[in-house]
């Protein structure tokens, strides 16, 4: 077991009588990709707003061994008057950091460092990809994605799938929902099914491999939450 980077114990978040966080219980180790599945209202995004620390939790209690957090949550948070480029340049002036070699580099690489159109205009990838290379500003150790992939041609997802292998072998620590199981099973070690709420089950690769050797993603993701 390696080390614990969060963990998660009875953690419950209620809106109203509606209880979209229930009691849930959860270690997540570094360096490792999980893998957050499960279907509409589950509470995917309720948790991952309470680990970046968008909201709170009403009970539990959460450790967090990594208080350097970048996260993309439903959508990109940026200034859509402004090119990227100087989203860029305001966001790390905000986190106080240089802008750094490295998030230039990706953002040559995507296209959208030397495009001088507003974010705006930008079609639904390219604002996802923006979103990501905002949450890399200041080096994060924890990375908290809540549907990366919506909108991202195949070039795009190739790129993303490889900058996520790329983070992971850097030890940075990465929490990603997606409905696109095909390519979540592809990226991840780890995989949290929840269902209203809680947590139904939690695998890594190797175990989901060994139990459903002859399943597509799909097939899978049906018969652990119609348990």
């Amino acid at each position: 077991m390696g080390e614990q980077v969060i963990v998660l114990t009875d953690l419950t978040k209620q809106y109203g009588n509606f209880t979209a966080v229930d009691h849930i219980r959860l270690n997540i180790r570094k360096g490792e990709i999980f893998g957050l599945l499960g279907p509409n209202g589950a509470g995917k995004t309720t948790l991952m707003r309470i680990i970046s620390g968008l909201i709170g939790s009403d009970n539990g209690k959460m450790e967090l061994k990594s208080k350097n957090i970048g996260a993309l949550i439903e959508k990109p948070a940026f200034y859509p008057g402004l090119t990227a480029k100087e989203n860029i340049k305001i966001i790390s002036l905000m986190r106080s950091t240089l802008i750094e070699k490295e998030i230039v580099e990706l953002a040559m690489k995507f296209g959208i460092w030397e495009n001088h159109k507003k974010v705006k205009n930008y079609s639904l990838g390219m604002k996802q990809k923006l979103g990501i290379i905002l949450a890399l500003i200041g080096k994060p150790q924890l990375l908290v994605l809540d549907e990366p992939l919506n909108g991202l041609d195949p070039k795009s997802t190739i790129q993303i799938r490889k900058l996520l292998s790329d983070l992971r072998e850097k030890g940075i620590t990465i929490l990603i929902s997606s409905h696109i199981l095909d390519e979540l099973f592809r990226v991840a070690t780890d995989y949290i099914f929840i269902s209203q709420g809680t947590i139904k089950k939690n695998f890594t690769y190797e175990e989901i491999v060994h139990k459903y050797p002859d399943k597509m993603p799909e097939e899978i993701y049906l018969d652990i939450l119609e348990e």
